[in-house]
């Protein structure tokens, strides 16, 4: 791992999710602007309406009655696909992201089916730049006693990229 910024797969991903999810997504020098909660996409018009998305290690605080994403970006293993030419040494780098869905608990499942479903279409058989996104599984149905007022299921996306030593 040398030549493969992770920070960039893992912005590449998040972004495409923001922007799937209907945040008009402002970059300054090639960094995406996050508010003070550090979920809130800083937007062209403050009156767009995207789902909120917390990403790993920001503290969020969900709105009762609000529905919201949770996005994880995970890197796996490497696997070596040349060996021994020094001019052209290449890996590919396998990661998960594992995207939680939060619902208003007791209105059944059909709101979160239909993020669930957003989900997997962002990234079905898509690649974004060189990532290559795999089958996913999902949306599973989370029971957890953690999630309060809310409805929990889980998507995890496969992805890979490949790396140029």
């Amino acid at each position: 791992m040398a030549a493969l910024s992770l920070n960039d797969v893992r912005a590449v991903i998040e972004t495409h999710l923001l922007a799937g999810f209907g945040a008009n997504v402002n970059t300054e020098a090639d960094v995406t602007l996050i508010s003070e909660n550090g979920i809130t996409i800083v937007t062209e018009s403050p009156e767009v309406t995207a789902t909120p998305i917390a990403f790993a290690n920001l503290v969020y605080k969900p709105t009762p009655r609000d529905s919201y994403l949770q996005c994880t970006v995970e890197f796996d293993a490497t696997q070596y696909v040349t060996l021994g030419d020094s001019s052209s040494l290449s890996n590919r780098l396998f990661g998960d992201i594992t995207v939680n869905i939060f619902t208003p608990a007791g209105i059944g499942v059909g709101q979160n089916y239909d993020l669930a479903n957003k989900v997997c279409s962002l990234f079905t058989r898509h690649i974004l730049s060189d990532i290559q996104f795999q089958p996913l599984t999902g949306p599973n149905i989370i029971y957890s006693n953690n999630v309060g007022s809310f409805f929990q299921t889980q998507v995890v996306v496969p992805f890979n990229v490949f790396e140029t030593l």
